[in-house]
């Protein structure tokens, strides 16, 4: 885990880039304190310090440490709780979850109440195998576990559900990846979710983020056939990115209304790193973009 200081950028164009060591009661699928992350989300708590929400895409294993063939034995993804107390860099392992519906998470937000949401990007089968499948066809859902570690699946109707961000409306938006669509919901006093809205993107979508203005960026894929290629060679193989801004505000009849606009594109994927996440910081203007297929951080600076 890897922390940046966007405030200083530095003479090397690093931004302070240290690493946040993982201590504690964890233990990772070896043994020792490997994490496999896929998501994660940081909230701030009332200590002053932050609680860590990391999707861990652990190796399934057997009783002796070997490694299974996640082809025939499925997932074996938790759901792992780290605090960090302010100025320091050791991340204090707090909680494993682990639940039957917790099936493939892939992104994952707090609900504010020591509970979180998180997306399954595919659910009705928990193999790798189905992965393949199940992003053409899209099924997926969006789980609840409380404080208690208590989980169930609060919206069963996903499809291909990725990125997740809870709004400054206090509502839930979830990226629809097959859809070309983001789901607005509502999470209710028994953990459920009722849909109230849905925002047409135009092309597949993946994670979802927030800057403090409260404007929504979500990272697409304007070709879906290269991002295909660039995850079956990330190294060497690079994708079109996108990145969209959804900005929630009022008409003239004082109903809340959802403004698409695209903001960055790199259609022959000669910059961007075939961006899976964009990050806008508001005070700036710079995005920062990652990528499950890239070895870096790309920075766009704002251009006056």
């Amino acid at each position: 885990m890897s922390a940046l200081n966007i405030d200083k950028p530095g003479d090397d164009g690093l931004y302070g880039l240290h690493q946040l060591d993982i201590t504690g009661n964890y233990k990772g699928s070896s043994g020792g304190k490997d994490i496999d992350i896929l998501g994660l989300r940081i909230e701030r708590v009332s200590s002053g310090g932050l609680r860590f929400w990391i999707i861990n895409n652990r190796p399934a294993v057997d009783e002796s440490g070997k490694q299974l063939d996640p082809k025939k034995v499925g997932a074996n993804s938790t759901i792992e709780a780290f605090d960090l107390a302010k100025g320091s860099s050791k991340l204090r392992h707090v909680k494993t979850f682990h639940a039957d519906a917790i099936l493939t998470p892939n992104s994952i937000e707090a609900t504010g109440d020591g509970g979180f949401l998180f997306t399954n990007d595919h659910g009705a089968d928990k193999h790798s195998l189905w992965r393949e499948v199940a992003f053409l066809f899209g099924p997926g859902s969006v789980g609840y576990c409380n404080a208690k570690g208590e989980c169930k699946t609060a919206y069963p109707e996903g499809s291909f559900s990725n990125g997740i961000v809870k709004g400054k409306d206090g509502l839930y938006y979830v990226a629809q990846t097959t859809t070309n669509r983001v789901t607005v919901l509502e999470l209710q006093p028994d953990g459920s979710l009722v849909k109230i809205d849905e925002i047409l993107v135009g092309m597949p979508i993946d994670n979802l983020t927030i800057d403090t203005n409260g404007d929504i960026f979500v990272a697409g894929f304007p070709k879906i056939l290269g991002l295909v290629a660039a995850l079956a060679d990330p190294i060497n193989v690079n994708c079109a990115s996108t990145v969209f801004r959804i900005r929630r505000t009022i008409d003239g009849e004082g109903k809340a209304v959802h403004e698409v606009t695209k903001v960055l594109e790199d259609i022959e994927a000669k910059v961007l790193p075939c961006s899976t996440v964009a990050v806008h910081d508001a005070k700036t203007g710079r995005f920062f973009l990652g990528s499950v297929t890239s070895p870096f951080i790309t920075v766009c600076e704002k251009n006056e």
